[in-house]
């Protein structure tokens, strides 16, 4: 993506617009009076084969007819002309496009070609394409409004992404209660061309771009946005992103035979996105805002000690229980602190964080708490809480907070708890840009997001992916090729070992066996114990249908054997019957774990780690993330588990081999980067050992799939 190009259509000198309308109410005449009425400084060209005067400009015929360069083209056409205008569009040297036009890949096998053509002509010509399908881009730092957004909105330091062109206007008009202002704004659409990974890139860059909010419904490249943005999110120019993901409780888009697949969907893969790039992912609107407000309006604490100033006790405790709950830690103030504010404020005045200073409070004694509470070197930042009782100095309390924000150097979250009473207050400390809410609880998690983003960003992030000098990619190779040709197939489980077996796994010593009179033979062989397994095609969970049996010796191989045929018969009469595969026996002494794959078409390949064991879909505890994963992705993964606690020790119990778990992690990452044909992958359950003796790999389940 050419940063250069992109420049062009945030900050053009030149726009033209294909599809300039004079109509009253038309798209092509409300994007012409946005650009002329948002007070846009370079030049526009309206493009209208008919010779008219639209919101007081002549049109002109055609881009060709200009007979220069434009740096920003707007199309605006119906859909079947808009491929022609972009092919004169690259002839005439334009770089920048936005395409509002629908009619591409949402509709339909004809809109997809039409995309695709699109897109090969943008190639041909060196171009850069917002949309189509948009609602289009705004920089208001230029007065450029060329997007159907009714307003423009005012300048700020947030850039918006949005894939929604409805929420993006929503959004707009949203912010402008809120006071709050844009360095850009732009309406995704279709991403033909330009997508949030390259947005990113750009706003990485920007500088008056400080906090990035996004819309998201999908992204098409995790692994990409991920690298991307963890860029933008760590090292000393960091800078937060924001999004808000729809469709949270939507189940996966296709039905799965793994319990990795059945567990994950789109949910869990993008709170895994989130985490592991350092994104900030927002469950509503309103959240979305309150932590625009707090980063835009604050610059991050040298710490996470808070402490909270009141004129209300129970009010005061609703912000302070969410402010640790979020994950804050109230700060111990100093003995010289307490010492003064016990001299300064009224004996009945809690002096202790967090402090009350009553409820007949006045401005003056906001503002002595205020200055002491600033000095102490425990605390890095504030919460202040104002709610309006009977002589309450509403703006004079806001214009003590206004001026102790531009004499420190710490985050403040302000929540003024009212009505139509504290109304005046908030406007302006909105206007003061100070980070100003109704409720006290979004002030903390705000403060607190606020505060995990400034620890987060200067930790060095080890994303080296291990190497294994014990792999064979080479037989793992030769057993895929068997598979999946022509749909996803099933890996037959005595391959699946072998191919786990290949890439370093801990398995079991194993055979399968198609014949009765063969079991007793081979079990001599073997000379333990075994574990019996039904071998089929048409069956996805053994134990579901009976088809498992442990603990099998000599002795009891045969009738063993015609047990599990029968009920197999019974509970899937029509499945085809291949024998059985004898597994050694388990060790003992172990947690059972499960590790698994997902791969989304156009999306990327998930790993998981969790509590395994015919239960795994019961308790959920599993964790995801995206391939390749780095050392530290790995760590935190498992460190995300519920049953992290217990895998360290717990009551006398032996802590398990957790490196060992990392180690097959990283193991599974390298296979699937390996073999991008493997769509679907179960290790269940893998046996954890206490530590120094590893796992075993007790069952697995791969599925196939070619793409070409």
């Amino acid at each position: 993506m050419d940063t250069q190009t992109l420049s062009l259509v945030f900050a053009p000198k030149t726009v033209a617009l294909v599809g300039a309308s004079a109509k009253p109410g038309s798209v092509g005449n409300n994007l012409m009076k946005n650009l002329v009425g948002s007070g846009f400084i370079g030049t526009i060209y309206p493009i209208n084969p008919t010779s008219q005067l639209i919101e007081g400009i002549q049109s002109v015929a055609s881009l060709s007819a200009i007979g220069k360069p434009v740096d920003l083209a707007i199309i605006a056409v119906n859909a079947g002309i808009v491929l022609p205008v972009v092919e004169e569009a690259g002839k005439c040297g334009v770089k920048g496009l936005i395409i509002i036009s629908a009619g591409f890949k949402e509709a339909g096998a004809e809109g997809k070609q039409r995309e695709e053509d699109l897109q090969a002509l943008c190639e041909q010509y060196g171009m850069t394409i917002i949309g189509p399908n948009c609602l289009g881009i705004i920089n208001p730092e230029i007065g450029l409004n060329a997007s159907f957004a009714p307003i423009t909105p005012k300048v700020g330091s947030i850039a918006f992404i949005s894939q929604s062109g409805a929420l993006g206007t929503a959004v707009i008009d949203f912010a402008r209660d809120l006071d709050i202002g844009f360095s850009k704004f732009v309406s995704v659409g279709n991403k033909a061309v330009i997508d949030e990974i390259a947005l990113l890139s750009y706003f990485a860059t920007d500088e008056k771009t400080k906090v990035i909010l996004m819309y998201v419904e999908d992204i098409h490249d995790a692994a990409g946005f991920v690298k991307v943005a963890r860029q933008v999110t760590h090292g000393p120019y960091a800078k937060p992103i924001i999004f808000l993901k729809a469709g949270r409780t939507q189940a996966g888009a296709t039905a799965s035979v793994s319990h990795t697949g059945a567990l994950g969907g789109n949910d869990a893969y993008y709170d895994a996105v989130a985490l592991q790039s350092g994104a900030i992912r927002v469950e509503t609107i309103q959240e979305l805002f309150s932590n625009a407000l707090m980063f835009a309006h604050n610059s991050t604490p040298q710490g996470n000690h808070v402490a909270v100033i009141t004129n209300a006790g129970g009010p005061g405790v609703l912000m302070t229980d969410m402010a640790v709950v979020s994950g804050l830690t109230m700060a111990s103030l100093s003995e010289t602190t307490v010492a003064t504010l016990k001299e300064h404020l009224p004996m009945c005045a809690n002096c202790m964080n967090p402090i009350d200073v009553l409820g007949d409070a006045k401005s003056d004694r906001y503002e002595v708490a205020f200055n002491v509470i600033a000095k102490d070197e425990h605390v890095d930042s504030l919460l202040i809480l104002l709610t309006p009782q009977a002589g309450t100095e509403i703006v004079e309390t806001a214009q003590k907070i206004i001026a102790l924000k531009k004499s420190i150097d710490k985050p403040i979250g302000v929540s003024f708890v009212g009505g139509p009473l504290v109304a005046p207050g908030m406007a302006l400390l909105r206007k003061e840009n100070v980070a100003v809410f109704n409720y006290p609880e979004d002030a903390s998690r705000a403060l607190a997001t606020l505060t995990k983003f400034s620890i987060a960003k200067v930790q060095d992030i080890d994303e080296s992916t291990r190497t294994f000098a014990d792999i064979d990619q080479k037989a793992a190779t030769e057993l895929l090729m068997k598979y999946g040709q022509e749909k996803k197939e099933l890996v037959p489980e005595k391959h699946a070992h072998e191919i786990l077996k290949a890439y370093g796994f801990p398995t079991l010593l194993s055979a399968t066996v198609a014949r009765r009179q063969d079991l007793v033979p081979l079990l001599q062989h073997m000379g333990i114990p075994v574990a019996m397994k039904i071998v089929s095609p048409d069956i996805t969970h053994k134990s579901d249908v009976g088809g498992i049996a442990l603990n099998v010796t000599v002795e009891n191989v045969e009738s063993t054997y015609d047990a599990i045929m029968e009920r197999v018969s019974q509970h899937a009469p029509h499945a085809k019957l291949e024998g059985v595969l004898l597994v050694e026996m388990a060790p003992v002494g172990g947690i059972e774990m499960i590790l698994g794959v997902n791969k989304q078409p156009g999306f990327g390949t998930m790993v998981m780690v969790g509590l395994g064991g015919i239960l795994v879909e019961a308790f959920k505890d599993v964790a995801f993330g995206v391939v390749p994963l780095g050392h530290d992705d790995v760590e935190v993964m498992v460190k995300r588990l519920n049953v992290y606690k217990i895998l360290q020790g717990v009551r006398g119990q032996p802590a398990m081999d957790i490196d060992a778990l990392v180690a097959c992690i990283q193991r599974l990452s390298r296979l699937v980067i390996d073999h991008p044909e493997i769509t679907e992958l179960d290790i269940n359950p893998f046996v954890l050992l206490p530590q120094g003796h590893g796992g075993k790999v007790l069952d697995a389940r791969i599925a196939v799939e070619r793409t070409s």
